[in-house]
Order: C-alpha cells, then sequence, then structure tokens
C-alpha cells in the first residue's frame, strides 16, 4: 500500500498528554494542517489585523478596595481595569481640566 494510501485510511486521535513537553513533542511532529486533511476538515484563510502595542505603560499602586471597586466598574462596561483607567485619563485629558 502507498504511503497516499495509507494515509487516506488512517484514523487520527489525539493521545492524552502527561506533561506540555510531551504535547509539544507530538505537536512538532503533526501539522496542524495535515491533521485537518486528515480529519476531513477544510482550512481556510483568514485576513487579521494587528496592532502594535501602545508605546508606554504607567504603573500606578492602588490600594486592595480600590482596586477591588475599579474592577467592579471595568466589569460592569466589560473592559478590563487598565482599559479603564486609560478611557478616565483620555477622558479627562481631553476635557481640558
Amino acid at each position: 500500500m502507498s504511503g497516499e494510501a495509507q494515509r487516506a485510511d488512517a484514523k487520527v486521535e489525539i493521545p492524552h498528554f502527561e506533561s506540555y513537553e510531551e504535547e509539544a513533542t507530538w505537536w512538532d511532529a503533526h501539522a496542524d494542517t495535515d491533521l485537518a486533511d486528515d480529519l476531513g476538515l477544510r482550512m481556510n484563510s483568514v485576513p487579521i489585523e494587528v496592532h502594535l502595542p501602545l508605546g508606554h505603560l504607567l504603573n500606578v499602586s492602588l490600594d486592595g478596595e480600590t482596586f477591588t471597586a475599579l474592577q467592579a466598574r471595568a466589569d460592569t462596561l466589560g473592559v478590563g481595569p487598565s482599559s479603564l483607567v486609560r478611557m478616565w485619563v483620555l477622558e479627562r485629558l481631553s476635557a481640558g481640566d
């Protein structure tokens, strides 16, 4: 039987891994595109847009109670606490205060 015929008949099973190293070794030997072919999946190219990170980071020290309140407010808005603080700083600067 040719290698191509063997491959068409092969059933791909992703094993249970005992460690990250074992999993990494297995994935290094099994290209995901090959597995998609074996499983009958179609791979599509999807365009993505990459945004460069902002250029400056600012660490702000907060006590636990303040951070908890910030996190709760951010959660209600569906953003992270850092994003909320950034929004507030930009609003304040644009207001000219």
